[in-house]
């Protein structure tokens, strides 16, 4: 059965991803997406490989897995694929459809530049916090600097192994 332009439409709203955009835009980037089905057992989204689309299940149910490990089991309404589609890394999960399942999918090629922040509620992640070595801190003295290592980089340094059990 064919996913109807309202359908298309509803499922594209349900996504927290797209709740800055309008009915007028949430109705075009619809019209770029295609239905694809997969039998149970299909490998949807391998791990490790650069995320090319963005998926959203309207029929079925898939699971997530990360290592060998389960995360999540998704089902009508919840996507997937988007975070390799936003940053541009590997994907960190696999998807396999764990029942017959039809999903909505947008290829990145699609659109111009289906994820742009102006109309998206994605915020790209917090830069992640830096490390301050006692090298790099020393001419930084008294500057209100952070000068403390973390518990990662005190752990593998030769002066914490000689105090730790």
């Amino acid at each position: 059965m064919t996913l109807t332009r309202d359908r298309r439409t509803e499922l594209l709203a349900g996504c927290a991803l797209f709740s800055g955009l309008g009915a007028d835009q949430l109705a075009a980037v619809a019209a770029t997406a295609t239905e694809v089905e997969f039998p149970a057992g299909r490998v949807i989204a391998r791990q490790g490989e650069i995320g090319t689309g963005f998926f959203i299940v309207a029929e079925g149910e898939v699971r997530v897995i990360r290592d060998g490990a389960l995360l999540a089991a998704l089902g009508p309404g919840e996507f997937f694929g988007e975070l390799s589609v936003l940053d541009g890394m590997p994907r960190i999960a696999q998807v396999v459809a764990e029942l017959p399942t039809r999903c909505l999918a947008i290829a990145v090629w699609k659109t111009n530049r289906p994820f742009d922040d102006k109309h998206f509620a994605w915020e790209p992640p917090a830069p992640a916090a830096k490390t301050v070595t006692p090298e790099a801190s020393a001419g930084a003295a008294g500057s209100g600097a952070d000068q403390t290592k973390s518990s990662v980089d005190r752990a593998s340094s030769p002066a914490a192994s000689q105090h730790e059990p």
